[in-house]
Parts: C-alpha cells; sequence; structure tokens
C-alpha cells in the first residue's frame, strides 16, 4: 500500500497539471434545491482530494494492519485462545473488544 501511494500520487500529480484544462465541470453532482447543478473544479484541488483520500487510506490501513498483526497483544490472545477451543475464542474475544 505504501508503495502504491508513493508511485500513484506523483503520476496522478503530473497528469492533472499537464494534460487537464485549466477548469473542468462534472455535470448533475451536486444538488441545491432538489435541481442538479455542476461543480467546476481545477486540476490541483482534485490531485489534492486525491492526496487526501491516499494519504487518509494509507493510516487507515496502517492501522489495521498493526491491529491485526502478530505484535498486537491482544490478537496473540486469540490466536492462542483458537488453539485451545472454539469456546474460548468467542470469551477471549469479547474481553478484548474485538
Amino acid at each position: 500500500m505504501l508503495l502504491t501511494a508513493v508511485l500513484l500520487l506523483p503520476v496522478i500529480y503530473y497528469l492533472a497539471v499537464t494534460r487537464s484544462s485549466a477548469t473542468f465541470a462534472l455535470e448533475g453532482v451536486m444538488l441545491v434545491k432538489s435541481v442538479r447543478k455542476s461543480v467546476v473544479d481545477s486540476p490541483i484541488r482534485a490531485c489534492i482530494r486525491t492526496l487526501c483520500g491516499t494519504v487518509g487510506g494509507l493510516i487507515f490501513d496502517l492501522v489495521i494492519e498493526y491491529f491485526a498483526s502478530h505484535t498486537y497483544t491482544p490478537m496473540r490472545e486469540l490466536a492462542t485462545a483458537c488453539m485451545d477451543s472454539s469456546e474460548q475464542v468467542t470469551s477471549v474475544a469479547s474481553a478484548a473488544g474485538l
């Protein structure tokens, strides 16, 4: 995920700057008083939104990876309980808040 973000973001920026017009319009995406209107935007603002979404997704992925990894103690306890019995898995997972 990290490698994808590092490689993808400069490409997106390059394409936004070199291949797009100064402004573009997205027709019918904004609803104002039950009337669909167009949104006029610039490639740089679209690139910034893509950057924020990619960085947010990367942070989310790294947090999930940590909590589902072997280094997180409650996950190790749950894995140990899985070896013993299925009833114990439910109680350990509930106690750990998983």
